[in-house]
């Protein structure tokens, strides 16, 4: 996410369902002093608390192999998305 934002200048979600994670993303995120561009969000990736159309692109690390159903993590990324 920070190097995304670093070298792309894009403002950048992160999404996490663990507490400590993102404790430790936001820490890092202040080191690095990229709160201007990255902010990370307890979430759920089956059911995201973003509008539709709202994001214009979408990456996934490690995490969306654990969906219980891919269609069903990538048909909900594919509703964030803009066309």
């Amino acid at each position: 996410m920070r190097a995304i934002a670093r070298f792309s200048g894009a403002s950048v979600i992160g999404v996490n369902n663990n507490d400590y994670q993102i404790q430790r993303s936001n820490k890092h995120t202040r080191v690095a002093r990229l709160e201007a561009l990255c902010s990370t969000v307890k979430g759920d990736f089956m059911a995201l608390a973003l509008p539709e159309n709202s994001v214009d692109a979408a990456y996934a690390i490690e995490a969306t192999c654990h969906a219980p159903s891919l269609a069903a993590v990538y048909s909900e990324v594919c509703r964030a998305l803009k066309p």
